[in-house]
C-alpha cells in the first residue's frame, strides 16, 4: 500500500479508535455500576458481560478499520496491488486486541479462559473483516480489468452490517438518472 494512503488511513483510524475507546470506557463503567448495584460485581456474570462487550468491540473495530482503509483507497483512486488484501488484513490485525486484552486480563482469575475466549472473538472479527476485504479487492480488480478507474463509485458495493432505515441512490429502476427535486 502506498505510504500516503497508509498515513491518511492511519490518521482517520486513530481518530475513530479514540472515539471508540471513550465509548468502551463509558460502557464498561456502566456495566460495572449495574453489576455493583446488584451486588454481583465480582461474579462470573459480570466477567461474561465484560467479555461480550470486548468481543463486540473487536468486531466494531475490525469493521471500522477495513472500511476506513477502503474509503481512503477509493477516494484516492488507488489501483489494487497483488498484496492489497494482505496489507489491509495486517492493518486490521495491527489494531486488535491489545487494549481489549488489558480489559479482560484482570478477570482471568475469576473466570478461567477469558483471554482465550476473547482471542477467539477477535479472530472471528478479523475473519469477518477479511471476507469483506477480499470482496472489496476483488471488486476493485474487476473494475480495473474492465477499464474503470480504481475508485469508481458507479459500481461500489456497500456492505452494511447494521439496521438501515433507507438506502438512496441516484438512478431510477429503469436506469435513468433521477432529477433533483
Amino acid at each position: 500500500m502506498d505510504e500516503q494512503v497508509l498515513s491518511l488511513a492511519r490518521r482517520r483510524i486513530a481518530v475513530s479508535l479514540t472515539e471508540r475507546r471513550e465509548g468502551l470506557a463509558r460502557e464498561g463503567a456502566r456495566i460495572a455500576a449495574q453489576f455493583s448495584a446488584r451486588g454481583t460485581l465480582h461474579s462470573s456474570m459480570y466477567c461474561t458481560a465484560i467479555l461480550d462487550l470486548c468481543v463486540q468491540e473487536a468486531d466494531r473495530r475490525a469493521q471500522l478499520i477495513w472500511q476506513e482503509l477502503a474509503r481512503v483507497i477509493g477516494s484516492l483512486n488507488t489501483p489494487p496491488t497483488p498484496d492489497l488484501a494482505r496489507e489491509m488484513r495486517a492493518e486490521v490485525e495491527r489494531h486488535l486486541p491489545l487494549e481489549l486484552t488489558q480489559m479482560v486480563q484482570p478477570l482471568e482469575t475469576m473466570v478461567p479462559n477469558m483471554i482465550e475466549r476473547l482471542n477467539r472473538g477477535v479472530q472471528h472479527a478479523i475473519t469477518k473483516a477479511s471476507a469483506d476485504i477480499d470482496l472489496f479487492v476483488a471488486s476493485m480488480q474487476r473494475r480495473v480489468a474492465q477499464g474503470e478507474a480504481p475508485g469508481s463509485a458507479a459500481m461500489t458495493v456497500l456492505n452494511i452490517h447494521r439496521p438501515v432505515g433507507a438506502v438512496l441512490h441516484d438512478r431510477h429502476p429503469d436506469g435513468a438518472p433521477l432529477e433533483a427535486r
